[in-house]
């Protein structure tokens, strides 16, 4: 964390392989969003399907310290029992 006279700010890694995780799955992990939660943190979504199964939508979302708030994997935000558009 930055903590100086203004308000305190996330230090986010710089180096790729000292990243913030957001899912530990295999891909493919298709079509990232990234949105803020309004609290210094973010939500990222994003698509996970491979043929046969369908396609998934998922979330995960990091607190303004970088650490992951909805499990290792994130949150299903479909169902994935159909192909879903």
């Amino acid at each position: 964390m930055l903590v100086g006279g203004g308000p305190t700010l996330a230090a986010w890694p710089r180096d790729p392989g000292a990243g913030v995780p957001v899912t530990t799955k295999d891909g493919p992990n298709e079509s990232q969003e990234i949105a803020s939660d309004g609290a210094g943190g973010c939500v990222v979504m994003w698509n996970r399907g491979r043929y046969p199964e369908p396609w998934r939508v998922l979330a995960q979302r990091v607190a303004r310290d970088g650490r992951v708030l909805w499990g290792v994997d994130g949150i299903p935000l479909s169902s994935g029992q159909y192909q879903e558009g």
